[in-house]
């Protein structure tokens, strides 16, 4: 794999134009197919620059293997359709429920904080399962959410179909898989019903027990000011 990590403000202001005039071009709000781009915290990591990739790569592509085209959060920023999970944010202001996924240059302040993301970013991989020390001790400790988010569960298996497929090949099953069987409309990890036909999800996507959702509406909140607190500080600190 081609990886190679650039820090360059010129570099991102260009790759944001080209973005933006690809969008319009073709209507969509999906990142631009003119290479990779996956964007960092501070940087940009092109990974792979090849033309003729599915654009979707970088839209629901993660670093731990979530698959970020279903995450609900997402699909409740760019459709207004909120489930069992953004339901639990409901003290987060309703203008920074919207993410265009972890490795988009708009990703919602409650994962900007992600150790995850940021370890990767760092060194420049694409997943962390390429880190010869895969899965180290920092990733055995997030994939314990498990326990109050479900969707996590499909983590390593997502990793693994990436290592041995390839990322196009897992990109488009993830497409299919979050998709309505019916109409083709797009859902999140927790949607009940399909939003275009009505269609029920019943064993296609999670559920979030009572437990679940109660734990879930004091930590996800408590996340987001922590993340967001700890993104303001720089810029606190210069002033």
């Amino acid at each position: 794999m081609l990886s190679n990590f650039v820090s360059c403000p010129q570099l991102q202001r260009f790759a944001q134009g080209l973005a933006q005039r690809d969008c319009r071009r073709q209507r969509r709000t999906s990142p631009p197919s003119i290479g990779k781009l996956y964007w960092g915290p501070c940087s940009i990591v092109l990974v792979e620059a090849i033309a003729g990739y599915s654009p979707m790569t970088h839209y629901g592509d993660s670093y731990s293997g979530i698959w970020c085209g279903a995450c609900s959060i997402l699909v409740h920023g760019e459709a207004g359709q909120a489930d069992a999970f953004v339901a639990c944010c409901r003290n987060v202001p309703r203008a920074e429920l919207r993410c265009s996924g972890c490795k988009s240059n708009e990703v919602y302040a409650g994962c900007r904080g992600c150790t995850l993301r940021d370890c990767a970013g760092a060194r420049g991989v694409a997943h962390c399962s390429e880190r010869v020390d895969f899965p180290c001790n920092e990733f055995a400790q997030w994939e314990k959410a498990v326990r109050l988010v479900p969707h996590i569960r499909e983590v390593r298996s997502n990793l693994q179909v990436i290592h041995e497929a390839g990322v196009e090949s897992w990109v488009s099953a993830q497409q299919s898989r979050w998709s309505c069987p019916d109409c083709g409309i797009r859902h999140a990890w927790y949607t009940r019903a399909c939003r275009g036909c009505g269609r029920s999800l019943a064993g296609r996507t999670y559920t979030l027990n009572v437990a679940r959702r109660t734990i879930c509406s004091v930590l996800f909140p408590w996340l987001y000011k922590k993340a967001k607190l700890k993104h303001e500080q720089p810029s606190n600190g210069s002033a």
